[in-house]
């Protein structure tokens, strides 16, 4: 398992600058940026300036998801991604007393060709209730503001380290471990993050082709070198070669 730290943050915040997140990633070694698709900042509405926070994370080299309360928005917040839709390491669907989850929308993100996680906690999926959802990635949390801070975060994720299961889930994806707390000036939440279950489809498919491509590639030296090794003893021994290429 490899942690990276995430910032998350939401219209409340409002339109936060390009200095402000670059702080956040150069200062405090910030790698991910999970940002409000759709939820309150007064009221519930998507989030208007989405789109161009997730350009500036990915110009930062930062990996970028989204969240949405409630889950019934979850279309609405995807729009509001714009053109870095296919970019978004998944979808977090925000789970909290009085907004349950439909498997619906969670067929619709993967419609989306996007990954659905889960953002709740053990307080507030109780009002829930449900382990039909174990199966999907958990964004759980869990605050230690006392303990941990965004430049001394959990050494590690396991889980019998500050947490109890719950949901079907035996253990984390991601856990939100500071809450409301001020990094470069403006008030965030603070995760980490395995960063290995960050690997989307299309990267998979990525890697693939080239290991494909690679191997190929050996292939094709190696049935070369061994053609012209026979060619040479043919050449040689005084005989016509018939080869199949």
């Amino acid at each position: 398992m490899s942690l990276i730290k995430a910032i998350d943050f939401s219209r409340w915040q409002g339109d936060v600058t390009y200095a402000t997140m670059k702080s956040m990633v150069d200062n405090h070694g910030i790698k991910m940026f999970i940002l409000q698709g759709y939820g309150g900042g007064p009221g519930f509405a998507a989030n208007p300036n989405l789109e161009k926070h997730l350009g500036y994370a990915i110009s930062l080299g930062c990996y970028v998801a989204i969240y949405s309360l409630p889950s019934w928005n979850v279309r609405e917040a995807i729009v509001a991604a714009g053109k870095y839709k296919d970019d978004l390491e998944f979808v977090a669907i925000d789970v909290e007393a009085g907004y349950g989850i439909r498997m619906s929308d969670v067929t619709y993100i993967r419609e989306q060709g996007l990954t659905p996680w889960i953002y709740t906690s053990e307080s507030q999926w109780k009002f829930y209730g449900s382990i039909g959802y174990f199966n999907l990635p958990l964004w759980d949390a869990r605050y230690f503001n006392i303990l941990y801070s965004i430049d001394n975060p959990p050494a590690t994720m396991h889980p019998k380290y500050h947490y109890a299961e719950y949901g079907g889930w035996t253990q984390r994806a991601a856990w939100q471990y500071n809450g409301d707390v001020s990094v470069a000036g403006l008030q965030v939440d603070v995760s980490l993050v395995d960063e290995e279950l960050l690997m989307t489809e299309d990267k998979i498919r990525n890697i693939a082709h080239d290991e494909a491509v690679k191997v190929k590639d050996e292939y094709n030296t190696s049935h070369y070198e061994d053609t012209h090794k026979f060619l040479d003893w043919a050449q040689n021994v005084g005989r016509q070669p018939r080869l199949v290429l």
